[in-house]
């Protein structure tokens, strides 16, 4: 293994991330329905994962999280403008692409609403089709 990397036994990673799923199951649904990357952007201290994001993450990624640090609504929708834009540009296939030479590319993913018993996105945000 490189020096970046850590050997966890599975036993020991699906009990502490049970641990987590319960921790985060703590919060009432109204919060939930805010969807993962608002309620959990990194997992709860005294925890196995915790230990392991705080070794193998960026120093300081739980400072990026705090309030201070997000976006205004208004740079959000700033920037959804911007990517919307971005989005209608002719598309190039992927074997003719220089990437060394491109100065953005975008490669689009889906994320399902719902997975499990958890929203990944807020419950209230719209569905694209809606849009």
């Amino acid at each position: 293994m490189r020096t970046t990397q850590e050997f966890v036994w599975g036993p020991d990673l699906k009990a502490a991330l049970a641990k987590v799923n319960q921790h985060f199951l703590t919060f009432s649904e109204e919060e939930r329905e805010r969807g993962l990357f608002a309620l959990a952007p990194n997992p709860p201290m005294g925890n196995m994962v915790s230990e392991l994001w705080d070794r193998h993450m960026r120093a300081d990624y739980r400072k990026d999280r705090e309030e201070k640090d997000r976006m205004t609504p208004e740079q959000q929708a700033e920037m959804l403008k911007r990517l919307k834009e971005f989005e209608k540009q002719p598309t190039v296939p992927a074997g003719d692409l220089e990437y060394a030479e491109a100065e953005m590319i975008s490669i689009k993913r889906s994320v399902r609403r719902k997975r499990g018993s958890w929203w990944q996105v807020p419950k209230d945000m719209p569905d694209t089709q809606d849009e």
